[in-house]
């Protein structure tokens, strides 16, 4: 966020900053009017209207959800808290401990969707609650928008109290706390797709089963990998805590040196022990009792696991977002508060707009399917039962090509007013921009809670957090650094091969998911060496890792290029 410049004195910005800039709006463009609207295509005319449901219910969260932080934020920071801090922490823990209750609660018992197919509370128009079917309600989603909400109302809420106590309003920029939670969410987001790329949770949860002897191999790499890994960030931490010269400082990184040391120390007195034969019944035993269980239970403590890091990953992620755009805004709030209000109230409506159409999906079609002009009804709708209406119905794809129109010519257009304004009201383009970036990662994940879909929508969130803290970052006045050299032909290449590069990385990223909806342009399939269980007479098919191989070469380039850009300061 920078301040415009005079008009006598021609704009600078460097082909760096300039590409950052151009990345995020280009993933807002792709989003908005491609996948948001292809998605809801998707699940209008599928045969079934139960994932529309869910889909807009989880879209409603989003924007409802977004709209509660934003108003915390404006009750905590515009100028002063109108509440006080120490209530809004408060209430933030209530709501967290709410929101994980609720989502340990779906998982382990396997209730995640409400209601169940043999629930019947008022049925109306043959649904199962009043009118709505079978799985229209998901509860591990709600949860964690609840747990959510509630860690951000805690995160700024400590934040408003600092700020009651130093009347530093100035922005320290990438802070080392932004470093330290990005590089922790980029690491665990690496490995995990590493780890997915050879080993399937499924290939895995089979193989464990009936078979003591893999069961313990996993425990005991569970056990190494996790102490190896908490040595290494809390080794890292307390680096990066050495580096200020404060004795309080100092005496947190000797903590930190000693966490890692004794972590480390935990590792090779197990393996001394494994190898001595003294843990042997007792690991036997775990190994034992665990393999005794069926594949789904297996399966699904697997995937409680992986979820746990990951959910690290996106918190990480979305925290160190959070605080980078309070520092952002924090010297400008007079003119940047009221630009977070506007989206906040947005995001209410739309968020309002999808709940009323997840509340009304069922009587709509009910009443369009009636429709006889001009055979609007047939048009519009199609149902494979007439005598199960709406429970067998579906919109047509007419329908959803009309919906799809619609939404991708409303996103346009606002794509289009950001280019408009990004002369005379940068703020206005750059906080939102940022703002709305996190919102559709956070909304890829809602929408994506099946469980074969969750771990993958973890990490895209990840990625989509991870652009945005970058974008957050450039957009400070003191990292505009001004151009210095033409471009020249080394620099076009520079820039022309880092755009390539990003794009055929984003292309392998976006090709990781097995989505319903979207069809992967590269092949992958998880499991190179685990695979997943082919189904019964069918041979095994090892996993294809070429999208992730892809983006890791792709990546690594395109980091390379981008360096030497960086490095050598090409003016715009």
């Amino acid at each position: 966020m920078q301040h415009t410049q005079p008009r006598d004195m021609p704009e600078r910005m460097s082909w760096a900053r300039a590409m950052i800039f151009a990345l995020g709006f280009f993933f807002l463009a792709a989003i908005l009017v491609a996948q948001l609207p292809s998605y809801i295509n998707f699940e209008m005319t599928s045969a079934s209207l139960t994932g529309l449901e869910q889909g807009l219910l989880a879209l409603a969260a989003v924007g409802i959800g977004g709209f509660i932080v934003i108003q915390v934020i404006v009750l905590l920071f515009d100028p002063k808290p109108v509440v006080p801090p120490a209530i809004i922490v408060g209430l933030g823990i209530v709501f967290a401990l709410g929101g994980l209750a609720l989502l340990l609660w779906a998982f382990f018992t396997n209730t995640q969707y409400f209601p169940g197919s043999n629930f019947s509370l008022f049925p109306l128009l043959g649904g199962k609650l009043l009118w709505l079917q079978a799985a229209a309600i998901d509860f591990i989603m709600i949860g964690a928008v609840i747990l959510g909400i509630g860690l951000a109302m805690v995160f700024y809420g400590t934040l408003a109290l600092g700020e009651l106590r130093s009347p530093d309003r100035s922005d320290p920029g990438t802070t080392l706390g932004v470093q330290v939670m990005l590089t922790i969410a980029i690491v665990l987001l690496a490995l995990f797709a590493i780890f997915y790329t050879f080993v399937s949770d499924q290939g895995l949860a089979a193989s464990i089963a009936k078979n003591p002897g893999n069961a313990q191999a996993a425990i005991e790499a569970g056990i190494t990998v996790f102490f190896l890994l908490l040595a290494i960030f809390t080794a890292y931490l307390g680096l990066v805590r050495r580096r200020s010269s404060r004795s309080q400082n100092s005496q947190v990184s000797r903590a930190l040196y000693g966490v890692a040391a004794l972590s480390s120390f935990l590792i090779v007195l197990y393996w001394l022990l494994r190898l001595t034969g003294i843990l042997d019944s007792i690991i036997a035993g775990m190994a034992t009792a665990f393999a005794q269980q069926d594949v789904g239970t297996i399966q699904r403590v697997i995937d409680a696991i992986l979820s746990i890091v990951l959910g690290t990953a996106v918190f990480l992620a979305l925290g160190a977002f959070a605080l980078r755009l309070h520092y952002l805004m924090r010297p400008v709030r007079k003119r940047t508060m009221n630009i977070l209000y506007i989206v906040g109230i947005n995001l209410a409506q739309v968020g309002v707009i999808f709940l009323l159409a997840w509340l009304l999906v069922y009587p709509a079609v009910t009443w369009i399917h009636t429709w006889s002009f001009i055979g609007l009804g047939d048009y519009l709708t199609l149902c494979a039962k007439k005598t199960v209406i709406p429970g067998s119905c579906a919109f047509t794809q007419q329908a959803g090509y009309i919906v799809d129109a619609a939404i991708s010519t409303n996103t346009f257009v606002l794509l289009m007013a950001a280019v408009w304004a990004w002369k005379g009201r940068r703020n206005l383009v750059i906080v939102s921009g940022v703002t709305i970036t996190a919102v559709l990662g956070l909304a890829t994940l809602l929408t994506h809670m099946h469980p074969d879909e969750l771990l993958v929508a973890m990490v895209l969130t990840g990625a989509i957090l991870t652009l945005a803290v970058i974008w957050t970052s450039v957009a400070r006045r003191e990292f505009a650094v001004v151009g210095e050299q033409n471009l020249g032909c080394l620099g076009q290449w520079l820039v022309v091969g880092t755009c390539l590069l990003l794009y055929l990385a984003a292309f392998a990223l976006f090709s990781l998911p097995g989505f319903r909806e979207t069809n992967p342009n590269i092949p992958f399939v998880p499991g190179k060496v685990i695979p997943v269980p082919p189904p019964a007479g069918q041979p095994v098919t090892p996993g294809t890792p070429d999208a992730m191989v892809m983006l890791l070469i792709m990546g690594i380039l395109a980091g390379i290029q981008f360096y030497f850009l960086v490095r050598n300061r090409y003016k715009v």
